[in-house]
C-alpha cells in the first residue's frame, strides 16, 4: 500500500523532523478497537498493539494511538501482526471533553485537513450550533465547511444559506441536496487526493446518505427522520478510515453525540477577552456598542482582519449576558431567551 495514498505527504510537509523515517516502519491507523488497531502500511492490512512501555508511560490516554494517527511500528516476522512503539505528532485533534470521566479529553480523529459540518435546512437548521463545530475544527487545527442538506425543501433555504454567511463570512458555505443528488461536486472538488477529511452532523440532517453517495456505495445505514422534530436515530456506531474514490481518505465518524461538548456558557464564560477590553478602551465614544458606533477601535480591528470573528461575537454576547445557546445569565441561573443577540456589524 502506497504511502502517499494514506496521506504521508501530505502529514509530513507539515513535520519535516519526520519526513525521513523509514517507510517500512509507518503505518497510519485506520481502525481502533480498544487496546487493538487495525494499522495501514506499506505491508498492507496489520493487526497492531502497543507495547507495554507506550501504554504505560504515556502520561494521557488521549495520546495513546487514534483513528487518523501515523505511527512508528514493528512488524512480527511472517505475520500480518504489529507493535506500536511510537505516536508521531499530530497536525489536527478532533476531540470532545468527557464530563463523566473527570472531563478527559476523548479523541475522535487526527490529522485531519477538513472537518465538514453538515446540518439540514429544515427543524435541525441553527447557526449556533454551526459556530460551535466551526470552533471545534479551528482550535482542533483543520478547515471548517459548512454543508446545508436539503436544499430543495423550498425558497427558505436560501435565506438561512444567507443568514449562514453572514454569521460565518470566512467559513466556505455549500447548500446541497443529497436526495436530489444536486450540489455534490464542489465538495468532490475539494477531497483531493492524499487529504483527509470527515463529516460531524446531528442525526436526521442526511449524513449517511452523503457519505454513501461520495463512497458510491452503502456504507452506512440510514434511518428515517421522525416528522414531529426532524431528527433521526444515529447509525455509525464506530471509527474507521475509509478510501474515497477521488483519492481522499474519509474518517467515519459516530453522531453529534460524540462531538458534544460542554455547555457554551461554560466556554465563553471562561474566554479571555482582555484584548478586547483593551481596545475598548481605545474607541471614540465611551458607551460604544462595538456594533455601530464611529470611532469603534475594535469594529477598526475586525475591518484589518487582526481580529477573530467568533471571539468578537462571543465578546458581544458577553456584553449583552447572553450566552450562543440563548441563554441569558440572571444571578446564577441562566433563562432562554429568544435568540442569542447576533452582532449587525459584518466584515
Amino acid at each position: 500500500m502506497n504511502l502517499d495514498i494514506l496521506g504521508w505527504k501530505e502529514y509530513s510537509r507539515h513535520f519535516p523532523e519526520v519526513a525521513e523515517a523509514a517507510s517500512s516502519s509507518l503505518a497510519r491507523v485506520a481502525v481502533e478497537n480498544k487496546n487493538n488497531f487495525l494499522l495501514y502500511s506499506e505491508e498492507g492490512s496489520l493487526e497492531g498493539t502497543t507495547t507495554g512501555k507506550l501504554y504505560h508511560e504515556t502520561p494521557d490516554a488521549s495520546l495513546l494511538p487514534k483513528v487518523g494517527d501515523w505511527v512508528i511500528m514493528e512488524k512480527t516476522p511472517g505475520e500480518n501482526k504489529a507493535t506500536i512503539t511510537q505516536v508521531l505528532p499530530r497536525k489536527s485533534v478532533i476531540s470532545r471533553m468527557r464530563v463523566e470521566k473527570n472531563h478527559s479529553e476523548q479523541v475522535i480523529a487526527t490529522n485531519l485537513d477538513i472537518l465538514f459540518i453538515v446540518q439540514s435546512l429544515d427543524n435541525n437548521f441553527d447557526t449556533v450550533k454551526l459556530e460551535r463545530f466551526v470552533q471545534i475544527a479551528i482550535q482542533g487545527g483543520c478547515r471548517a465547511v459548512i454543508l446545508l442538506n436539503k436544499s430543495d425543501l423550498g425558497p427558505g433555504a436560501e435565506t438561512k444559506v444567507a443568514e449562514v454567511k453572514k454569521v460565518l463570512p470566512e467559513v466556505p458555505v455549500f447548500s446541497m441536496s443529497v436526495k436530489l443528488n444536486q450540489g455534490l461536486d464542489p465538495i468532490q472538488k475539494l477531497i483531493i487526493p492524499g487529504s483527509t477529511v470527515a463529516f460531524v452532523g446531528s442525526s436526521g440532517v442526511g449524513k449517511s446518505t452523503l457519505i454513501n453517495a461520495l463512497v458510491g456505495k452503502n456504507l452506512q445505514a440510514t434511518a428515517e427522520v421522525r416528522r414531529r422534530d426532524g431528527k433521526g436515530k444515529h447509525t455509525t456506531t464506530k471509527r474507521e478510515m475509509v478510501f474515497l474514490p477521488s483519492g481522499g481518505i474519509l474518517i467515519d465518524t459516530p453522531g453529534m453525540r460524540e462531538l458534544e461538548i460542554a455547555p457554551p456558557e461554560h466556554n465563553e464564560q471562561n474566554e479571555n477577552f482582555s484584548d478586547l477590553d483593551a481596545l475598548a478602551l481605545q474607541c471614540k465614544y465611551s458607551k460604544c456598542n462595538h456594533q455601530q458606533n464611529e470611532g469603534c477601535a475594535i469594529l477598526a480591528a475586525l475591518e484589518k482582519n487582526e481580529l477573530d470573528q467568533l471571539h468578537y461575537q462571543h465578546f458581544l454576547r458577553k456584553q449583552s449576558g447572553i450566552t450562543a445557546a440563548g441563554f441569558k445569565k440572571k444571578g446564577s441561573r441562566f433563562i432562554k431567551t429568544d435568540r442569542a443577540r447576533k452582532p449587525t456589524h459584518t466584515k
